[in-house]
């Protein structure tokens, strides 16, 4: 449900924005924080030695994917179970995220499932509306 712009304490930029006191945003705007759960699954087995390869220097493909549509990535883990990468990411909007995502997935394949994440510091705001 879309609350009207009128009713909207952050000018109309979501419940999903951040204030850069709590983003580390150098501009001074509002920030959305998102995370994304990468599968890198496929049905072919990868060739040998390719995902220690893909992996041994970190992330700086995947980095400069995010920043290249505005985003910071602040943090990036491996994981065990149903996804293999967990990432925290910040960006100016949903749109850029999503550009974002759909590069990925076309540049370096998997699957994401990417969600807005609300930090701690947000949920006396948000408390205030329910």
């Amino acid at each position: 449900m879309q609350m009207p712009p009128e009713k909207m304490k952050d000018g109309g930029l979501g419940a999903g924005a951040i204030i850069a006191a709590d983003s580390d945003s150098p501009r001074g705007s509002p920030m959305p924080h998102y995370i994304s759960m990468v599968s890198m699954s496929g049905n072919e087995p990868a060739e040998p030695g390719s995902v220690a390869d893909a992996i041994g220097d970190g992330a700086p493909v995947t980095r400069r994917l995010v920043e290249d549509h505005g985003g910071t990535l602040h943090e990036i883990y491996l994981t065990m179970g149903a996804f293999d990468v967990l990432m925290v990411m910040e960006f100016d909007s949903t749109q850029a995220c999503a550009q974002a995502m759909l590069a990925m997935r076309e540049q370096l394949g998997g699957v994401t499932q990417t969600i807005e994440v609300f930090p701690e510091s947000q949920w006396g705001d948000i408390a205030e509306g329910v």
